[in-house]
C-alpha cells in the first residue's frame, strides 16, 4: 500500500505539470448576432457551397482532416475500452479481483457521468471546448499508470475511484466537447459527412484496444506496465494533435465568414 501511495503521488506531481499544457489553448471565439440555420444553409445554396456528394468532395479536399480526427478521437476511445473491457479480463486473470467489483465500478462511472458531462459541457461553453478537451487528455495521461496499480492493489475502494477518474472526469470531457472539435475541421459544405465518416474510422481502430493491451499484457509478461504505456501513449497523441490544430480549428471562423457568414453564428 506505500508503494502504491507513493506511485501516486508522483503521478499527481507529473500531472500538475502537464495540466499546464491546458492553458495553451484560448478560449472560443465569441458568438455575436446568431444566425439561424436554415438561413444559414439558403445562403450556402445561393453560393454553391452544397455538394452532390458530401463525403467525396471531404476526402478529395481536406484528407488531412480524417487523421486529425482519429488522433484527437484515440485517447477517449482507449480509456474508454481499456477501462470498460481489458480491465475486467486483466482484472480477473491476472489481479484476480472479482469481476463484480470492476462491473460495480463502471456502473458507477456512468452514474457520475450523469453528472460530470453536463458539468463538462457549461465548461466549454465558459471557457472554450478545446481547454476542456485539453484537461481530459491530461487525466487520461495521468491516470493511466495509477488505474493499473490501483486495479493490482485488489482495493475495492481504490479501483472505483480509479474508475471514477478515468471515465467520468477523463473520457467524459474529451467526449461531451468533441463533436463541435471534429465538425469544424471540414468545411461546410462537407462538415458533418466528414466528421461522421472520420469518427465511425477512430471509432473501429478505437475497439482494437482491448486485443492490443492482451497482446501487449502477454508481452510484458502478465504484468500492466505495457497497457498503461499504450493509454498514456494514446492520450499523449491526443493531446499532442489538439495543441497542433489548435490555430486551424479557431480559424475555421473566420475563412467560413467570407463565403456564407460565420458559421461560429449559426443557432
Amino acid at each position: 500500500m506505500n508503494n502504491l501511495l507513493k506511485n501516486v503521488g508522483i503521478w499527481l506531481v507529473i500531472a500538475l505539470v502537464v495540466l499546464t499544457v491546458v492553458k495553451q489553448f484560448d478560449a472560443r471565439p465569441g458568438t455575436k448576432d446568431a444566425v439561424p440555420y436554415s438561413e444559414f444553409m439558403e445562403q450556402a445554396k445561393q453560393q454553391g457551397k452544397v455538394v452532390k456528394i458530401p463525403l467525396l468532395s471531404a476526402m478529395r479536399k481536406q484528407p488531412a482532416s480524417f487523421f486529425i480526427i482519429i488522433g484527437l478521437y484515440l485517447g477517449a476511445n482507449v480509456a474508454t475500452y481499456t477501462v470498460l473491457t481489458y480491465a475486467i479480463a486483466y482484472g480477473t486473470v491476472h489481479a484476480h479481483v472479482d469481476k463484480s467489483v470492476l462491473l460495480i465500478a463502471s456502473m458507477a462511472a456512468a452514474a457520475v457521468a450523469l453528472f460530470t458531462v453536463p458539468l463538462a459541457a457549461k465548461f466549454g461553453d465558459k471557457k472554450g471546448y478545446l481547454s476542456v478537451f485539453a484537461f481530459g487528455a491530461v487525466v487520461a495521461i495521468a491516470m493511466a499508470f495509477p488505474f493499473f496499480w490501483c486495479l493490482d492493489s485488489g482495493n475495492t475502494l481504490l479501483i472505483i475511484l480509479a474508475t471514477l477518474v478515468v471515465l467520468a472526469v477523463g473520457a467524459v470531457s474529451m467526449v461531451s466537447v468533441q463533436q463541435p472539435i471534429f465538425t469544424e475541421l471540414f468545411d461546410t459544405e462537407f462538415r458533418y459527412s466528414g466528421a461522421g465518416f472520420a469518427y465511425g474510422l477512430g471509432a473501429m481502430l478505437g475497439g482494437l484496444s482491448p486485443f492490443i493491451s492482451t497482446y501487449l499484457t502477454d508481452f510484458g509478461g502478465g504484468t500492466s506496465t505495457y497497457p498503461a504505456l499504450y493509454m498514456a501513449g494514446a492520450g499523449t497523441v491526443t493531446l499532442l494533435t489538439a495543441l497542433a490544430v489548435r490555430r486551424r480549428i479557431k480559424g475555421i471562423h473566420q475563412r467560413d465568414a467570407a463565403p456564407v457568414g460565420d458559421a461560429s453564428k449559426v443557432r
